[in-house]
């Protein structure tokens, strides 16, 4: 099932029905935790890149408060995928509107600060 968003608060993501609090990684077909962070690394988005996304959307949280390390945009762009580095309610709102345009998409999102 495509993942729907919801709702986007502080703190909370709906998606398909689900709340989440702490980080997720979002692919096309699914939805999964992933640790809570501030500094985002290669290793949490490996299984993601292995989706061979044409475009990845990290979320960097409500107050744009994650870095995104430079190890981490050179396996993008060595992936072959665009970058899309947003705070985290504009980049749900990129994550839907390319998944509705078919765009293979995947997203990391900071669901707080």
């Amino acid at each position: 099932m495509k993942p729907s968003i919801q709702k986007v608060e502080f703190g909370n993501i709906v998606i398909n029905g689900k709340g989440y609090g702490c980080d997720i990684l979002i692919t096309p077909d699914s939805v999964k935790e992933t640790e809570k962070t501030h500094d985002l690394t290669p290793h949490m988005l490996e299984s993601a890149i292995l989706k061979e996304p044409e475009i990845v959307i990290i979320g960097t949280g409500f107050n744009d408060l994650v870095n995104v390390s430079d190890e981490v945009k050179i396996m993008i762009k060595n992936a072959g995928a665009d970058l899309i580095i947003k705070k985290t309610p504009d980049a749900l709102k990129d994550f839907q509107t390319l998944l509705k345009q078919g765009k293979k998409v995947v997203a990391w999102v900071h669901t707080t600060c």
